[in-house]
């Protein structure tokens, strides 16, 4: 997700917001200064909304994507393709969520309006488009496997 991480060290939080504080910040080898700050910038809005965590290594400190992050990014995925399925086929997603988790099933519900699907019924959505496998993985992130299935027919 990140371009040349290699080049840069993440060690704290702190240390990111100073470095983007600070203008003049000298930028590693291959990095024009703009871009590293935008790169820094980056790095703090995904620290900051949880998404990613830093973890130390014998290389210094990474940044990785957090299960958050990584669910968002699955998301992302999906609600960029367009295409639809070569030979005509359609996704189905159907759920049975149960009443005391139903904060999941209206977030499940607002992500299919969100990504083009239509309902059918009010737990059956269907769509053209070529997701089944990024839904199944979404759906295996979100903790969703038990109540929801998805099938391509």
């Amino acid at each position: 997700m990140f371009n040349r991480m290699d080049n840069m060290r993440v060690p704290t939080k702190r240390k990111l917001r100073e470095a983007k504080r600070h203008y003049a910040c000298v930028a590693p080898d291959g990095w024009r200064r703009k871009a590293y700050i935008e790169e820094l910038e980056r790095q703090i809005k995904l620290l900051e909304a949880g998404c990613s965590d830093i973890y130390e290594t014998c290389y210094g400190a990474e940044l990785k994507l957090s299960n958050k992050g990584l669910t968002k990014l699955t998301q992302e995925k999906i609600l960029l393709v367009k295409q639809e399925h070569p030979s005509g086929r359609t996704t189905i997603v159907s759920f049975d969520i149960p009443e005391d988790v139903r904060h999941l099933r209206n977030k499940l519900r607002n992500f299919l309006k969100k990504a083009g699907f239509t309902m059918a019924q009010r737990s059956v959505w269907t769509t053209k488009k070529d997701v089944s496998e990024l839904m199944r993985l979404l759906i295996e992130d979100l903790g969703l496997t038990k109540w929801v299935n998805v099938f391509l027919v």
